[in-house]
Order: structure tokens, then sequence, then C-alpha cells
């Protein structure tokens, strides 16, 4: 079972929403926000990838090793750890969800933040995290 799973479960069981955007939120913030996650990209030689989710083009694709080596494996764990898995899976779910979810969070290529980013989060999930894809 991957994040996106657990995400899709624990959207599916109602009420999970606000569980999950203070995850991601926290997630993103414990990171130094969207500005944070750029200088981690770009820090692990990775910032064309996350400059394609903030610009008006395609999002490039990342896996999960990429985002491995941008978090680590104890970030990650830490975050699987919140739907009972692993760090590859965390790192797995995540190249999955955060080209779509920072492209989205960055309309016309200005990043949102404080609680603007979790209003927007919140807003992709009511929606629906297919809006993450579309």
């Amino acid at each position: 079972m991957g994040l996106l799973d657990g995400i899709m479960g624990t959207l599916g069981q109602g009420g999970g929403g606000g569980q999950l955007v203070s995850m991601v939120t926290g997630f993103i913030q414990g990171h130094g926000g969207l500005e944070g996650l750029s200088q981690k990209f770009n820090g692990a030689g990775l910032g064309n990838i996350f400059q394609s989710w903030i610009s008006k083009g395609p999002n490039l694709p990342v896996s999960g090793d990429q985002i491995l080596k941008v978090f680590g494996e104890q970030d990650l764990g830490r975050l699987g750890q919140n739907l009972g898995l692993g760090a590859a899976d965390a790192a797995g779910g995540l190249a999955q969800i955060l080209p779509g979810l920072v492209d989205k969070l960055t309309p016309d290529g200005v990043p949102v933040s404080g609680g603007a980013l979790e209003s927007g989060i919140q807003n992709l999930v009511s929606g629906g995290i297919g809006k993450l894809f579309g």
C-alpha cells in the first residue's frame, strides 16, 4: 500500500480530510514552505523538476528515489509512519502527489504560503484528490 492509497483511504473514511490537510501542510511547512521545498530540490540537483511544477508548462515527473534523495529516509519515514507506511512507500506516494500539489499551489507561478497554503490544500482535499492530477 502506497501513500496515495493511504490518502485515498483516509478521504474515503469521511472526516479524514482535515487530518490529511494538517499532515501535508505540516510536512510542507516543516521544510520551509514552497520556498524551502524549492531549496531542497535545488540542493539535490533537481531544481529543474521543481521549477517545472511552478511554471505554466508541463510538470516533469519525479521518482520515489529522487524524493528520497531530496528529503531523506528519516523525514519520509516520519511522514509514512502517520499512514502506517515505510519511507520508500511514502517517497513513491509523494512522487505521485507532489508535482500536482505544487502546481496547484503556485497559481501563475506565484507560491502561496501560510494560511493561503493551508486553505489551498483544504480546497484541493474538499474538491477531491483527483484535482492534483487534472
